[in-house]
């Protein structure tokens, strides 16, 4: 509310800033749904192109919607980092990032160190 008068000088009633919020949020949180709905697709393309690459793509299925499903995680390794990892040097860096959207996602990436000092991403 304080924005819109702040920005376009006119007030609005306290359920008009509710109704407008509720519908930014629902059109958001669509179109958010609809974001994860190529993601078998996607691993069956990344798989094609490279097929000595790991995948692990995770569905929930709920017992109310038990013929749709919906996309709960996926993991991507690349061959060359599994190889590398019987090679690495005894330390491991985790860092991860929370994604503040209608779903809640993280995002966690793995790093350790080979013998010649480089970065190497974890499978």
């Amino acid at each position: 509310m304080d924005c819109i008068r702040m920005e376009y000088q006119h007030k609005i009633t306290y359920k008009a800033a509710c109704i407008v919020k509720m519908t930014i949020i629902q059109d958001h949180w669509e179109f958010q749904l609809q974001q994860f709905q190529p993601m078998p697709a996607y691993s069956a393309a990344l798989q094609q192109a490279h097929p000595d690459i790991y995948i692990n793509l995770q569905f929930e299925n709920p017992a109310s919607l038990a013929t749709e499903r919906i996309f709960q995680r996926i993991f991507i390794g690349s061959t060359e980092s599994a190889q590398s990892f019987a090679h690495m040097r005894k330390f491991m860096a985790v860092d991860g990032t929370f994604l503040k959207v209608q779903f809640i996602q993280t995002l966690l990436f793995l790093v350790c160190m080979d013998r010649n000092g480089k970065n190497l991403p974890l499978p």
